[in-house]
C-alpha cells in the first residue's frame, strides 16, 4: 500500500518572494497565504512553488488580478524550527484562481505510525513515509508530527499500523468572543483511519 502525501490550500496571497534554492541555486517563489476562517481564525502558512514557467505563469496573473483568491495543490511538509518546534509548510506543484467561500489549509498523509504520545492532554501521533520516487528520482522518506484536541481520541493506534490522517492547519482553541485565540497554530486530525494492523500487511497498490 503505497504512502501518500498531499496538501491543499485556500486563501488569498499576503506576499511573493522570489529565492534560489542552496547549492544548485534553482530559483522557487516562497508564498505566504492567508486562509482566513471563521472556525479558526486569520491562519498563514507558506508554500513554495518550483518550476521557471508556473512562477511566470502565477507572477502574470497574480500582478494582473490583486487579491484574487487561490487554490494550491502540492506536498505537505515539516521541518524543526526553534525551541523543539516542529513547523508546517506546503511545496506547491499546481495553483489556480478559487471561488472558494471558505478557506484553509489541509493535508492528508498516509504512512506507518511510529508512535504516539501526549504531551499537556492533547494527542500526539508521529508518522514516517516513504513515497516511492518517479522518473529515476530517489524515494521520499518524510517523518510528520500531528496533533488531537484530546489523548483519548488517539486510543487505539499504535507502532506499526498503516493510517489515512486528515487534517487542518489551526489553533487548538476556537477564538474567543473578542477574536483572540492564545493557542499555538498546529495541524489536527479531523479524520484518521486505520488501513493495515501491521505495516508487514500493507501491500504494494496495484493502481
Amino acid at each position: 500500500m503505497k504512502h501518500f502525501n498531499l496538501g491543499n490550500v485556500w486563501g488569498r496571497v499576503a506576499s511573493v518572494e522570489l529565492k534560489k534554492s542552496e547549492g544548485k541555486g534553482t530559483p522557487y517563489i516562497q508564498i505566504q497565504v492567508e486562509c482566513p476562517n471563521d472556525l479558526h481564525g486569520n491562519i498563514k502558512t507558506y508554500g513554495r512553488l518550483w518550476g521557471q514557467g508556473k512562477i511566470d505563469a502565477f507572477m502574470d496573473f497574480h500582478k494582473k488580478h490583486p487579491g484574487s483568491a487561490f487554490r494550491f495543490r502540492g506536498f505537505f511538509s515539516q521541518y524543526d524550527g526553534e525551541e523543539g518546534m516542529r513547523l508546517s509548510n506546503y511545496t506547491f506543484f499546481e495553483w489556480a484562481a478559487s471561488e472558494a467561500k471558505e478557506f484553509r489549509a489541509t493535508f492528508i498523509l498516509k504512512g506507518e505510525v511510529t508512535g504516539t504520545e501526549s504531551p499537556r492532554g492533547e494527542g500526539k501521533l508521529l508518522l514516517h513515509l516513504v513515497r516511492e520516487g518517479q522518473n529515476g528520482h530517489a524515494d521520499t522518506i518524510e517523518d510528520f508530527v500531528v496533533y488531537t484536541a484530546t489523548a483519548e481520541e488517539l486510543d487505539g493506534i499504535e507502532a506499526g499500523q498503516i493510517v489515512e490522517v486528515k487534517g487542518v492547519i489551526r489553533p487548538k482553541d476556537r477564538e474567543d468572543y473578542f477574536g483572540d485565540t492564545r493557542s499555538p497554530i498546529k495541524p489536527y486530525l479531523k479524520e484518521l483511519k486505520i488501513l493495515t494492523e501491521t505495516a508487514e500487511e500493507a501491500v504494494t497498490d496495484p493502481f
